[in-house]
C-alpha cells in the first residue's frame, strides 16, 4: 500500500474572521475513519457515554475528532491538538463543516447501491456521512 503524500489534496478554507483558515484533507482515507471512530469511542469511555450515537454530548466530541484529524495546517499560532480545534470559535466550526459536507460525501447505504443501475467502489461506513448533523 503506497503511502500518502504529507499535502497530498489540502483544500484552504477561510473561516469568518479576517486572515483566519485551515487546511483540510481533500478526502478522507480508511486509516483516517478509523483513527475518527477510535478516538470518539476512548473519548466516550473517558466520559462513560455509550457509543450508540444516542448521545449529543459524544456526537460533538465526535466532530471534534473529526475536525482534529482533517484540519493539516491553520493561520493560528497553536499547534493543532484535540485542546486548539476545541477552543475554535461555533461560526468557524460551522464554516468548515459545511465544506466538509461537499468535500466528503456520505457513504452509500445498502439500499442505494441495489438500486444503482451501475457497479462501481462502494465507501465504506464514513466519518463524514453524519457530517451535517455534527455541524447542528
Amino acid at each position: 500500500m503506497p503511502l500518502e503524500p504529507a499535502n497530498r489534496d489540502h483544500v484552504r478554507i477561510d473561516l469568518p474572521a479576517e486572515g483566519e483558515w485551515v487546511n483540510v484533507k481533500g478526502a478522507l482515507s480508511r486509516a483516517d475513519e478509523r483513527e475518527i471512530g477510535i478516538r470518539t469511542r476512548a473519548r466516550a469511555e473517558v466520559l462513560g457515554l455509550p457509543v450508540d450515537g444516542s448521545s449529543a454530548v459524544l456526537r460533538n466530541e465526535g466532530a471534534l475528532m473529526v475536525l482534529s484529524v482533517v484540519i493539516r495546517a491553520w493561520s493560528y499560532p497553536e499547534p493543532i491538538t484535540i485542546e486548539s480545534v476545541r477552543r475554535l470559535d461555533d461560526d468557524s466550526k460551522n464554516v468548515i463543516f459545511a465544506r466538509l459536507a461537499d468535500l466528503y460525501p456520505p457513504a452509500r447505504t445498502d439500499d442505494d447501491r441495489k438500486n444503482s443501475p451501475a457497479p462501481g467502489v462502494t465507501p465504506s461506513e464514513s466519518a463524514a456521512a453524519s457530517l451535517p448533523s455534527l455541524a447542528g
